[in-house]
């Protein structure tokens, strides 16, 4: 059965059944019908959460330039979360070499002092 949750749950099987945002449906079974919490709602198998997506009708020119100008507002934020974005995947990706390459540099140290005591322990004294 469906079961619209409106807050986390624990199930008699503790499993959690976690909510994100206002609302989800979630397939629950049968046995459990009467531990269900009272803010649960148990719906039919063709129940679709209805999301209000407002439509705007400027009826006049100076709302429709309003319309437009917030239009190029979050055009404008979405170009500017998408420059973050390309910067700090720049900046992950330089600090991800720098570290590749220190690494490299030690590896290249030990392995000079390795060979350096080798060659030390290998001579003889006389």
């Amino acid at each position: 059965m469906k079961v619209l949750f409106k807050r986390n749950w624990l199930t008699p099987d503790h499993y959690r059944i976690r909510v994100r945002g206002k609302a989800e449906v979630h397939e629950v079974k049968e046995e459990w019908k009467d531990k269900l919490p009272s803010s649960a709602k148990i719906v039919d198998e063709a129940f679709i959460i209805e999301t209000e997506i407002p439509e705007v009708v400027p009826e006049t020119l100076s709302e429709m330039g309003n319309y437009l100008a917030a239009d190029h507002e979050r055009q404008a934020v979405e170009m500017a979360g998408e420059i973050e974005k390309a910067a700090y995947d720049t900046l992950k990706a330089s600090k991800e070499e720098r570290t590749k390459r220190n690494r490299q540099a030690g590896a290249a140290r030990a392995r000079e002092a390795l060979a350096a005591k080798k060659e030390k322990d290998n001579v003889k004294v006389d």
